[in-house]
């Protein structure tokens, strides 16, 4: 994100590739629609272009983490 690809932006299989730390995900997502990069996330079937839609979807993307806590925590052990 900091070496600006020149890129529409990113695409990810699903929000678990950044859900590892609490609020992590948030984070990452603001800081790439802050660069004006859109965001996918295939498996979710979610597309961010802007922040606003960051907005509209930011319960979903909380509650993603949590109720998935426990597969995120199996992955976490395999790293």
């Amino acid at each position: 994100i900091n070496e600006n690809p020149k890129a529409q932006g990113f695409i990810f299989f699903s929000l678990l590739q950044i859900s590892y730390l609490d609020n992590n995900n948030l984070f990452i997502i603001n800081k790439i629609l802050d660069k004006g990069y859109e965001i996918i996330f295939f498996r979710e079937n979610l597309h961010l272009k802007k922040n606003k839609d960051l907005k509209k979807n930011l319960k979903k993307i909380k509650l993603f983490r949590n109720n998935n806590i426990e597969l995120i925590k199996k992955l976490e052990s395999l790293i």
